[in-house]
């Protein structure tokens, strides 16, 4: 007993994430968090249409294929760690497809949530940039205000994040993508979750000079 109590206390590798250019929705970022089955979280998903042109679909495969290899490390890592825990499944927050109600092919997504309510970066509400660099030379950070313009169902960006393991009675081992920072990257038309229709500015993106940022 003494042993498995000082394994309960072995801290999991947080690897660090950032994802290729994706379209928001979903977004419960820059205003109340979501609240489902009692716990509240800062979260949105960020879909990859490989079809849109706004897209880089050989980024996104590229993305995916780096990050199964990371999750498979922190999968052998905690199985190591802790051999009699039985998995029975693993729940990712990077979906290759997803299905709606009506069973149609979705593209591929990642969703993010922070998992608690603390307005700390790291634990809570992410920060924010513009893709344009500030005096510094890196991304400028955007305020919240700024955010609730740029930040929404439809808009292109970038997310940085860790990564953390935990599982569950049932034996479901889930890695989940935390977000500590979001990059808007451009203008999109608004789409389903959390928005309202608003007037998008004209927003052409390109490659050249989207800033970098750190968290």
């Amino acid at each position: 007993i003494k042993k498995e109590l000082e394994m309960s206390k072995v801290k999991m590798e947080k690897p660090e994430f950032t994802t290729v250019r994706g379209r928001l929705c979903y977004t419960y970022l820059t205003g109340e968090p979501n609240e489902y089955k009692g716990n509240r979280s800062w979260s949105t998903e960020l879909r990859f249409d490989t079809e849109d042109d706004n897209i880089n679909a050989s980024a996104v495969e590229d993305m995916y294929a780096r990050m199964r290899e990371v999750e498979k490390k922190l999968e052998a890592e905690y199985r190591k760690k802790y051999p009699k825990e039985k998995i029975v499944d693993i729940q990712s927050g990077l979906k290759d497809v997803e299905y709606d109600k009506n069973d149609n092919t979705l593209p591929p997504l990642l969703k993010v949530k922070t998992g608690v309510f603390e307005d700390s970066v790291g634990r809570g509400r992410p920060i924010f940039f513009d893709r344009v660099p500030g005096a510094n030379g890196k991304a400028r950070q955007l305020t919240l205000e700024e955010a609730k313009e740029k930040i929404y169902a439809g808009a292109y960006a970038i997310i940085k994040g860790v990564i953390t393991v935990f599982r569950q009675d049932n034996g479901i081992l889930y890695l989940t993508y935390r977000p500590r920072a979001v990059q808007f990257i451009a203008h999109g038309e608004p789409m389903g979750g959390m928005v309202q229709e608003m007037d998008i500015p004209e927003d052409e993106y390109t490659e050249e000079g989207n800033a970098t940022f750190e968290v």
